[in-house]
């Protein structure tokens, strides 16, 4: 039995993904006027990817990319945890973080936690 997906119904043949860095450099390539090296971060909820990657428009008609993806990786320090920290250190003394009460204790950071998260 042949199961007839919403992209076949809809006319495509093949359906593939990408993962979400080589994603954005192909869109961003589409932009480009020039051969570019270039850094693509994902800075996502649990991990943090990174992938080196050579754009151009010429490269962008090749169907084989792989010679193009020079490095990638990744580490476990999520966006989330990078959001948190420069959230905590940029944007939330500005909303009284780590300020004084009037009776000289410091603003309970519980609220700055939660309004982070």
């Amino acid at each position: 039995m042949s199961v007839v997906t919403p992209a076949r119904a809809s006319g495509f043949g093949e359906v593939s993904f990408q993962y979400e860095p080589i994603a954005a450099a192909y869109h961003y390539e589409r932009q480009i006027d020039r051969e570019e090296l270039v850094l693509i971060a994902d800075i996502g909820g649990g991990t943090s990817d990174f992938s080196l990657i050579r754009l151009s428009p010429q490269r962008a008609r090749v169907a084989d990319r792989r010679d193009d993806l020079l490095g990638n990786g990744g580490v476990h320090i999520g966006g989330t945890n990078f959001g948190q920290q420069l959230s905590l250190a940029g944007v939330m003394p500005l909303l009284g973080y780590r300020s004084q009460l009037k009776r000289g204790l410091e603003m309970p950071s519980s609220y700055y936690f939660n309004l982070d998260t």
